[in-house]
């Protein structure tokens, strides 16, 4: 496999806003290009192709397969072939053939992230209990505000007089 390959950009695209990079081939009665001077960039022409036994391969030199269920997992070798998992793959799915794929040593092009949560996991940690956690003092209102809510929730009680309570403390110990 080649190092690098030649990109080929449009003709003043480096220059132009407007120009994209997209091939196209130079016309202009004096363009340099098209004429081939040195220090412009190559125009593509036969021979500036990879070699045959390497084109269409994946960047590491695999053949690469497209994945949608187990059965195209067999007869695939791994030091031939890498898999590319299908997009229409739900989350469930996916991780049976990436488990599978690890199983048979195969490489995989696109495995995805490694830290999904398992399905039917815990939920993340919520803001709540992420303040619970906090002293007072740098939590601000907002500890307020969750205090108040659990003085509320206590039957025969009045809030403002332990909220007051709560805040006198608070001024005494700073």
């Amino acid at each position: 496999m080649a190092a690098s390959r030649t990109r080929f950009k449009r003709q003043e695209s480096w220059r132009l806003k407007r120009v994209k990079e997209n091939w196209r081939r130079p016309r202009g009665v004096t363009s340099r290009m098209r004429k081939e001077k040195k220090g412009w960039p190559a125009l593509v022409k036969a021979g500036r192709g990879s070699a045959a036994s390497t084109r269409g391969r994946h960047p590491r030199g695999l053949i690469e397969r497209l994945v949608r269920n187990e059965a195209d997992l067999e007869g695939l070798n791994p030091k031939v072939h890498i898999i590319r998992l299908s997009a229409q793959l739900g989350e469930r799915r996916r991780i049976v053939l990436v488990e599978r794929a690890k199983s048979l040593n195969i490489h995989i092009a696109n495995p995805g992230k490694e830290e999904t949560r398992p399905i039917g996991g815990e939920p993340k940690e919520t803001e709540t209990s992420a303040i619970e956690g906090l002293p007072r003092a740098e939590t601000g209102k907002s500890a307020e505000v969750e205090v108040q809510h659990e003085l509320k929730s206590e039957p025969g009680v009045s809030t403002t007089s332990q909220a007051k309570e709560i805040t006198d403390e608070e001024d005494a110990e700073s």
